[in-house]
């Protein structure tokens, strides 16, 4: 919590400012947690948040602007597991009826 979440760090010197800064990151770092156990899956597991950070967010692609619309091309590999982490989360929550 504290390296990955700057839980070591106070924003504030008022302390209704620092308690709502830390529920927020305790929540961020739970539901951080779940969306490793639920989604990711296993690989993921042993990584701490900036290697998830890097892992899904940095990943190559091009992003490509045509009549008024943005696309962004990654490769298949990661293109399938997008694929299988929506899958996931559609089973967890699915769209109402």
């Amino acid at each position: 919590m504290k390296d990955d979440f700057t839980g070591g760090r106070f924003p504030s010197q008022l302390f209704g400012v620092n308690a709502a800064w830390w529920a927020l990151m305790v929540l961020s770092l739970n539901l951080q947690m779940v969306m490793k156990r639920t989604v990711l899956g296993k690989a993921w597991l042993p990584k701490r948040m900036k290697a998830v950070r890097f892992g899904v967010i940095t990943r190559a692609g091009r992003l490509l602007c045509h009549a008024r619309q943005q696309v962004l091309r990654v490769s298949q590999a990661f293109a399938d597991e997008l694929t299988a982490w929506r899958a996931t989360l559609d089973r967890l929550h699915p769209a109402p009826a």
